[in-house]
């Protein structure tokens, strides 16, 4: 089991964990139905998108992946950064409670 994160942990460090631990569930999930991460993902968007195309959901993911570019480059705020840190660690002990 992980330690508690601390108030000021580095959120760069809980972006990391977050994304290993949902990697390791992709992983483990994809392959019990024998997916490629990707495929797994793929069928993902593809449920979410309730019957679009594959146009839009390329233009979503573009769109998606251009924010999330955007918001980590610039600079956030001491409360936007406590706000992120939050729902980073909401979301590795959800992730750690489904496992």
């Amino acid at each position: 089991m992980q330690k508690q994160a601390t108030h000021k942990e580095p959120l760069g460090l809980l972006i990391a964990a977050t994304r290993r631990r949902i990697k390791q569930i992709v992983l483990t999930r994809a392959a019990q139905f024998g997916l490629t991460p990707q495929q797994f993902w793929l069928l993902v968007a593809l449920e979410e998108g309730g019957g679009q195309s594959l146009h839009a959901l390329a233009v979503k993911l573009a769109v998606l992946a251009r924010e999330i570019r955007g918001l980590v480059e610039r600079d956030l705020t001491p409360d936007e950064r406590e706000l992120v840190r939050a729902a980073l660690r909401k979301i590795l002990a959800s992730l750690e409670a489904a496992a």
